[in-house]
């Protein structure tokens, strides 16, 4: 009930959008493959001549079968909530045992300049956003904070940065770049292991300390809710 009356999602699948969601190969030098998009164009898109706001959500294949975000942002369009925004589900996953590899660079020195080039973006870096849930919040981070000239929001849910990642973070959160506003939320109910004494509540406060730290714009919140993007899609409307 919740999910349906926040999101506005029920029963609703991508072939049902007012907007328009096209798959889009990239081919990525830095990365040495073709890096599969989807991008989202908001209804009017291709008859008008208006610049908009863009999201880029990091492992976004998972970002759309499990949260539905295309639909969830395709709403929230028509109802007013949110403004007509160009979106961008990249379809590679992070494993943090193997780093990010080039991803960081590909994002900052080629996805980015692509996107500004192929589509009519803001030119206002506090209408770019970059964002996604567990461990691809983090590497949403790790790959945003560099490109902070660029991109002025990152949205994180639920951020699954073991300690291992913390050092990295803080390093990248430090860098001598403009400073982003961020938003982390997180489930009062997440993943945790107490014979390990580890609890990914715990890991997103930290991480937003880590961040606050450095200078950047945190806010902050927790809600009565578990993990996953079947959690996290009910705090679309916010994100």
């Amino acid at each position: 009930g919740d999910l349906a009356g926040v999101s506005g999602i029920s029963g609703r699948s991508t072939e049902s959008l007012a907007g328009q969601l096209k798959e889009v190969p990239f081919d990525s030098r830095m990365m040495k493959d073709v890096v599969k998009l989807s991008v989202y164009t908001p209804p009017g898109y291709d008859d008008s001549q208006d610049s908009y706001p863009i999201v880029l959500v990091h492992e976004g294949e998972v970002a759309l079968a499990s949260g539905n975000q295309a639909v969830v942002l395709d709403n929230l369009i028509q109802n007013e909530k949110v403004r007509p925004s160009i979106a961008v589900f990249i379809k590679r996953r992070f494993y943090p045992m193997q780093g990010p590899g080039a991803y960081p660079q590909m994002f900052a020195g080629e996805l980015i300049p692509h996107m500004l080039e192929s589509y009519r973006v803001s030119s206002d870096r506090d209408d770019r956003a970059s964002m996604s849930g567990g461990f691809g919040a983090s590497l949403s981070l790790m790959s945003t904070l560099p490109a902070g000239k660029e991109i002025g929001r990152v949205g994180c849910h639920s951020p699954f940065a073991f300690e291992m990642l913390h050092g990295p973070i803080k390093g990248i959160a430090s860098l001598p770049t403009e400073r982003c506003k961020i938003l982390i939320d997180w489930g009062e109910f997440e993943f945790r292991n107490p014979s390990e004494n580890w609890n990914m509540a715990d890991q997103a406060k930290a991480v937003a300390e880590i961040l606050a730290n450095a200078g950047h714009d945190v806010t902050t919140d927790s809600t009565p809710v578990g993990t996953d993007w079947i959690c996290w899609q009910t705090r679309s409307e916010p994100m």
